[in-house]
């Protein structure tokens, strides 16, 4: 497994803060098809108690302002107008983002791990390295840890979710997926998943 890259608390607890409220946004807005974008704002998503009152969750309403900006920016989100208002509403990609995110979060909750690693391969060329990339992102946010080179792992069975990224880079051919009963040396694995030692 790769060497992991030192990361402060303070970090850490910001990206987890960014994630969450980027995927409390794609709920409201999926939920409601179109919302004006006073709904979306810090004052409104803490009013409609999609986070507890607690430390960490006072200081995430500093970051929606942001991370809506960012997922207009990223595509995700999208702007309209109706009748002199502002609104917001899913593009494409933002509604393939929100479903990954169900079948995500669906695996997570029938999940209970039979001793088998998921495991994903792919090889893409060096002329594609920003869909390289991408894929790579797409496998830290879905819970895969890098065990080499274009080799991920994860403990969850993720097979709906890799078909719905397949589909949607087009990408089929370059990735192949594994379950496998047993990794060499996979003690640190085992720690990071929160997994029986032995």
């Amino acid at each position: 497994m790769k060497k992991k890259v030192n990361v402060t608390k303070a970090q850490k607890e910001k990206r987890i803060a960014r994630k969450d409220t980027a995927r409390a946004i794609l709920g409201v807005v999926g939920s409601v098809g179109v919302i004006a974008v006073g709904l979306v704002a810090p004052g409104a998503l803490m009013a409609l108690d999609l986070f507890a009152d607690t430390p960490r969750n006072r200081r995430r309403h500093y970051y929606i302002n942001n991370v809506r900006a960012r997922m207009i920016r990223d595509g995700h989100l999208k702007k309209v107008r109706q009748n002199g208002e502002e609104y917001l509403e899913l593009t494409k990609k933002g509604e393939q983002k929100l479903e990954k995110e169900r079948i995500r979060t669906k695996d997570r909750k029938s999940w209970r791990w039979n001793r088998e690693w998921y495991v994903v391969i792919f090889d893409i060329k060096e002329y594609k390295r920003s869909l390289r990339q991408q894929l790579r992102e797409e496998l830290i946010e879905h819970d895969f840890v890098c065990l080499q080179k274009s080799v991920w792992v994860s403990p969850y069975d993720h097979e709906d979710l890799i078909g719905l990224i397949k589909a949607e880079y087009e990408i089929n051919a370059e990735i192949i997926t594994m379950r496998v009963r047993s990794i060499e040396n996979d003690y640190q694995l085992r720690r990071h998943f929160g997994l029986p030692l032995s």
